[in-house]
């Protein structure tokens, strides 16, 4: 048979996976939000131009090194552009479909590492994060990592190689770390995974022989990561903790301030808001109906020790992320922020590898019917939610109004923009000329609130009034929009009108 799975042309499959993984997310490339993202440029940029030195007070974004480092290197190749911020998120994807295709064979059979290749290269979160300029994928892929070298470390016949393993398993983990101190969570997994061996696949040795102590060195393997990084941090700052630092100074702060998470919307937040996230938004497709589907069959009806370590893996990091705190504060529990569905990549591998075996499984009624019926929706539903995809022209507003400026051959004129647009206007500006791009109004971050300028001192100047952005600040972080933005000022002449759904862009000249 042509599509026959055999030994020596599996790699057709997979090769065929990736050419088709490769074509959707570059057709349909999610680009610039105008978010964190434009932070995380910001600080690669100036690793480049040789002015990086973060301090406590900067956000967090500064020392995900083991990220910015990267867009870095690709800045010094391509230059500042969406393509080359997003490059090192493309390429860690599609290593990521090989990496589950890996992790699939070696758990569960090489059928289902490849169905769960095909189902990763089309499953929206990862197609449509995979060209946003964030670390999401990048840190999923390594934590990704670290499981596989854990998992093969166990197999592994004591020696060199073993310890090996555990050690690429722990820097792995390190360098997820250092992208997302979320990294941490595959600590979750491998925590779950040891109390499962120790007392359920090792339960009739003696105890003392029980306990693996190689897996210590994950442990140091991490640690060779965290000392790297804290003398990277003691030499560009003088604060060797300086990424725990702004941890706790501005991440945990702004949770408190910007996230109510009292009363009755704690409850909401910690029994309904994931479920509702994974069934309804669009990055999620339908993934999640037939994935809850496949969990219950192997929990209830049909359980090895593949699927359960996956459900150990899967289910073990979606309680950290849904019930655990910000930080150990006993005394003032704030639980992880739960905004985004990007804050879910974490669990892509496990989510599409359970999946995967379910749909493989030989029972006629899933066989026969519901695997091809399966595959099929999810497949069709997909590229029409990546299609659709919301985010992408996040900040179109702000690339036709520079465009636009760039024609009236006025240089040097100073341009006034909102403190949310503002690092989307440096950045495509290549960072280049930001000293005639200023602020007229901007939030008190990590703290609720915002301030503005005094609008009568502004004089021979551009000010953008970009709704598509204003609009899309989140209420709970209370800003107040000023009355010279919203009705059109005397002295003001509007030069150009860009009408978008999500929100109109005014550019007035004040003279």
């Amino acid at each position: 048979m042509l599509l026959e799975i055999k030994d020596k042309n599996y790699w057709k499959f997979l090769a065929g996976i990736l050419v088709f993984a490769l074509f959707l997310r570059l057709f349909f490339p999610t680009g610039l939000l105008g978010s964190a993202d434009v932070s995380h440029d910001k600080y690669a940029y100036q690793i480049v131009s040789g002015t990086y030195s973060p301090t406590e007070a900067d956000v967090h974004y500064s020392t995900r090194i083991t990220y910015i480092y990267p867009v870095a290197f690709f800045y010094r190749i391509f230059g500042v552009s969406e393509f080359s911020s997003y490059l090192f998120s493309l390429i860690t994807s599609l290593l990521g479909i090989l990496l589950v295709y890996w992790l699939g064979s070696f758990l569960l059979g090489r059928e289902v590492g490849l169905i769960a290749a095909f189902l990763l290269s089309f499953y929206p979160l990862d197609v449509i994060n995979s060209t946003a300029m964030l670390p999401d994928i990048p840190h999923s892929f390594f934590m990704g990592i670290a499981v596989l070298a854990f998992l093969v470390g166990r197999r592994a016949s004591a020696g060199w190689r073993k310890s090996a393993l555990y050690v690429s398993s722990g820097i792995s983990a390190g360098i997820a770390y250092y992208m997302k101190t979320s990294g941490l969570l595959v600590f979750i997994f491998m925590a779950a995974f040891g109390l499962y061996e120790l007392f359920f696949l090792k339960r009739k040795m003696p105890f003392i022989r029980r306990i693996e102590w190689g897996y210590m060195l994950i442990l140091a393997g991490f640690m060779v990561v965290f000392f790297a990084a804290m003398l990277h941090n003691y030499s560009v700052s003088g604060n060797p903790f300086l990424t725990e630092s702004q941890f706790e100074h501005e991440y945990s702060t702004a949770m408190k301030n910007l996230y109510d998470y009292s009363g009755a919307r704690l409850f909401e937040r910690l029994f309904f808001h994931f479920p509702y996230l994974v069934l309804t938004n669009f990055q999620f497709g339908f993934f999640f109906i037939f994935i809850l589907m496949a969990s219950g069959y192997y929990v209830f009806f049909k359980r090895t020790e593949g699927t359960t370590t996956v459900l150990l893996w899967l289910y073990g990091m979606f309680l950290y992320i849904n019930f655990g705190p910000t930080t150990f504060n006993l005394g003032n529990y704030i639980p992880l922020a739960a905004g985004s569905p990007r804050y879910l990549a974490v669990l892509s591998f496990p989510a599409v590898l359970i999946l995967a075996s379910f749909l493989s499984e030989k029972d006629k009624i899933i066989k026969k019917y519901l695997a091809p019926f399966a595959v099929i929706f999810l497949l069709l539903t997909s590229l029409g939610f990546i299609y659709l995809n919301p985010d992408r022209g996040s900040r179109s507003n702000a690339k036709e109004a520079l465009d636009f400026l760039s024609k009236q051959g006025k240089s040097g004129i100073v341009v006034y923009v909102d403190g949310a647009s503002y690092p989307s206007y440096a950045f495509l500006s290549g960072y280049k000329s930001t000293e005639n791009i200023k602020i007229y109004l901007d939030g008190n971050y990590p703290y609720k609130g915002s301030s503005s300028i005094n609008f009568s001192e502004v004089k021979n100047a551009y000010i953008i009034i970009d709704w598509q952005v204003l609009n899309s600040i989140p209420k709970n972080y209370g800003w107040s929009f000023p009355e010279e933005i919203i009705k059109q000022q005397k002295g003001w002449k509007l030069l150009k009108e860009i009408k978008n759904t999500k929100g109109n862009a005014y550019i007035y000249y004040v003279q």
